[in-house]
């Protein structure tokens, strides 16, 4: 990020030196922020070299911080580049990267990746904790503080399982990620609308016809917004065609990918904000507003916009569940080969869904296939 230039003469400045001090006015500090300039390299007369190299070092440090802080996006501004991008900086935060290719290092047993948008207690990650398997990771997202905490909390003891003499297990310590974010459809920082419920809370403000208790609004708090155009891409999944492969298919990484939103309205922002990269993965499920019903949160997602959606990316709806006033939508990726991991078929959640999955799939490869989809026509 390029810095500012330092002018020795400003008001702030002259104040960190003294008016009397006779240091003559520096270029800008370069881009990089390196003290090995003329300033510091100058010596001859006034302060002394320790304490002018104090200062530019404080001093672009300064500077630095106020050069990002203005350089951190608001909802709604684009990314001109992924390296300048928050979620960059955040995976090298929280993901273990590989710098070579600029993707999260997986252990070699993974071969499954489950994204749970809007985790909060995470049925998913509740079921990893049951149980030992070797091949599924999990990706946590979550902005509220009272879901973060306990998630943190849970991640962390599920990645210390296993620990010898201080070594961390190298497969459980690499498994399970929290993220404190919300996803949505551009990077940001912006308010979310904490609700009376913390399930009912939302990036969307409370609709002005809203009756429901839930959803009532209790106050705002500030989030970091990411997108799943930039978390997609740093998966290395099988068979996903990329620029380090010389444009050729990937012929490692893991084999599928399969995504959970339910963010309280935001659905399908989340989806919008994933662009092409959605086709990396193989189900995803949703959760949105009745078409025709009051809604809670303003421009909150409805069923037929969220359809119609998905299916200019080619996605095959598998289903539209009701569920009191809200619908669950289910859909396939259509090259989709399965079989879906026998870890999603364990009591979780959509447990039928992902159950059923398999005797579609291979319906309808099979020439022979006498198996009807489930009725997709009927929009709740």
């Amino acid at each position: 990020i390029p810095l500012p230039p330092l002018n020795m003469n400003s008001p702030e400045t002259k104040s960190l030196r003294g008016q009397e001090s006779p240091v003559r006015d520096p270029p800008a500090l370069n881009r990089h922020h390196n003290i090995n300039t003329p300033l510091c390299n100058n010596n001859k007369k006034g302060v002394g070299r320790v304490g002018l190299l104090s200062f530019c070092v404080l001093a672009s440090l300064f500077y630095s911080q106020q050069a990002i802080l203005k350089q951190v996006p608001r909802l709604g501004s684009k990314i001109e580049t992924h390296i300048n991008s928050m979620m960059h900086t955040i995976a090298h935060m929280n993901f273990p990267m590989d710098l070579a290719t600029g993707k999260i290092k997986l252990p070699q047993t993974i071969k499954h990746v489950v994204i749970d948008v809007g985790a909060r207690e995470s049925d998913y990650l509740e079921k990893l904790e049951l149980t030992n398997d070797e091949e599924t990771a999990i990706f946590l997202f979550d902005p509220q503080p009272s879901s973060g905490v306990q998630l943190a909390e849970r991640v962390a003891k599920f990645s210390l399982r296993g620990i010898e003499d201080e070594w961390l297990d190298p497969l459980k310590s690499n498994q399970a990620f929290y993220t404190k974010a919300a996803l949505g459809e551009n990077e940001g920082i912006t308010e979310f609308n904490v609700a009376w419920a913390p399930a009912c809370s939302s990036l969307l403000a409370e609709s002005d016809e809203n009756d429901f208790w839930c959803a009532k609004s209790d106050g705002k708090i500030t989030v970091t917004v990411l997108t799943l155009a930039g978390f997609l891409p740093l998966i290395d999944k099988k068979g996903v065609t990329t620029a380090q492969h010389g444009g050729n298919h990937n012929s490692t990484g893991v084999e599928q990918i399969h995504l959970k939103i339910d963010t309280e309205g935001a659905d399908l922002m989340v989806l919008r904000g994933a662009r092409d990269f959605l086709r990396m993965c193989d189900t995803v499920i949703i959760e949105c507003q009745r078409d025709g019903s009051k809604s809670f949160h303003k421009g909150e997602c409805v069923t037929k916009d969220a359809v119609a959606y998905m299916d200019t990316l080619g996605f095959k709806l598998y289903k539209v569940e009701g569920q009191g006033g809200l619908v669950n939508i289910f859909w396939v990726h259509p090259e989709y080969q399965g079989p879906v991991p026998k870890f999603l078929k364990r009591r979780v959640t959509f447990r039928e869904f992902y159950s059923a999955i398999d005797g579609w799939v291979a319906a309808k490869y099979s020439p022979a296939a006498n198996y009807s989809m489930p009725n997709i026509t009927k929009i709740f």
